[in-house]
């Protein structure tokens, strides 16, 4: 169930993107398409990031626009039945996903304390709590989490066309171009 929440919230699209290369010959491909950081892709739209065998890790960079909660590939090269697979999933940065689960972790444990306090107040007076205050503390919490998850979510959305730019560069440099021609020519 966890899981499915963290998925939900920070994205885990599994792919996989088969190559028609050697393992050598599609890791060097895929650097060749790609820059090794934000600073060499200033000036136009870039797939940045390090590719290695056991570690490719990709993200979008557009010049004059930053966002921390974007989605990125994050995966490996393997072999599959004797051919190189390159498998991994879109999801986001580990240092964002860090921020927004204290930020969300804090928003509940806020609510939390908020109603039990609300809660100890009525048990004490024996009546109910007339005062507004202390049930809009709890209100609060409940906003700032409904917050959290809205904020992240609408990041995400203003980044859906990475995945579909990362996945097209990913394929343009695993795939051969060159197909036989149908007539035989």
């Amino acid at each position: 169930m966890l899981h499915r929440i963290f998925s939900f919230l920070y994205g885990n699209v599994p792919v996989r993107f088969p190559s028609d290369f050697s393992l050598a010959t599609s890791i060097e491909r895929l650097r060749e398409r790609t820059k090794r950081s934000v600073f060499s892709a200033l000036l136009r739209q870039a797939a940045v990031g390090p590719v290695d065998e056991s570690r490719v890790r990709l993200h979008r960079v557009i010049p004059m626009f930053g966002n921390s909660f974007k989605p990125i590939f994050v995966g490996r090269f393997d072999l599959d039945e004797g051919r190189v697979v390159l498998d991994g999933r879109f999801t986001m940065f580990r240092l964002s996903k860090i921020f927004m689960t204290t930020w969300l972790v804090f928003a509940l444990i806020w609510t939390v304390l908020a109603v039990a306090a609300a809660l100890k107040a009525i048990a004490e007076d024996g009546a109910p709590m007339y005062d507004p205050v202390a049930w809009l503390v709890s209100l609060v919490g409940v906003l700032f989490f409904l917050a959290g998850v809205a904020f992240v979510r609408g990041c995400w959305w203003l980044s859906r066309k990475d995945m579909v730019f990362l996945t097209s560069v990913i394929q343009a440099a695993l795939q051969d171009v060159r197909r036989p021609d149908p007539a035989g020519r």
